[in-house]
């Protein structure tokens, strides 16, 4: 009985990548190639497909054109979905060796604008006010109006005259604490 020939296999065989803001990066998702025979030739590794340039190798073990994985070994590659454009994504990770054959992962996500503040009413005038008194409260709503959900909300007054602003209580956006998901509110 002679030796079993090279066989190369990949897992995961399909990753999502979930939902990513433009100009951000997924979370990592690791590939690992085993050889399941003899040893193989060198690895040839490829991002493929319409969406490939939307995907990055981003770390591993597994070298382009160098690494050969004897019986039983493996290496490993790190992907992240790092998208430029807006929409559903889809590529391959293809890996082929000679010997030990071709396989291939698929590659799946979506790409979202990232989140974007809105806040009305955008001017307000309190009109005249005597020194010493307070005027009426206003209220303020900010909206979330992308598509990822923004960071910790941050909250101050600016310009020349700040000090003779401040909050009132009753509102619901509470600085250092208020996240906002897409199409929500706070005031």
């Amino acid at each position: 009985y002679g030796a079993v020939p090279a066989v190369i296999e990949i897992t995961p065989v399909e990753a999502d990548f979930d939902t990513v803001a433009i100009g951000t990066r997924s979370a990592s998702i690791t590939f690992t190639i085993r050889n399941l025979g003899a040893a193989s030739g060198p690895l040839d590794i490829e991002l493929a497909g319409a969406d490939a340039a939307e995907f990055a190798i981003v770390g591993g073990t597994c070298v382009a054109g160098a690494t050969i994985l004897a019986n039983g070994s493996s290496c490993t590659i790190i992907l992240q979905l790092t998208p430029t454009t807006l929409g559903a994504k889809l590529a391959l990770l293809s890996i082929s060796a000679a010997p030990g054959g071709a396989v291939d992962a698929l590659l799946t996500g979506a790409a979202v604008s990232g989140a974007e503040l809105a806040v009305t009413p955008s001017v307000v005038d309190f009109g005249a006010v005597k020194v010493g008194d307070i005027s009426s409260p206003v209220s303020f709503t900010v909206t979330n109006t992308g598509g990822a959900a923004t960071g910790i909300l941050g909250m101050e007054f600016l310009g020349g005259d700040a000090g003779q602003f401040a909050t009132a209580s009753g509102g619901t956006c509470v600085a250092a604490t208020t996240i906002l998901t897409p199409e929500s509110s706070c005031t």
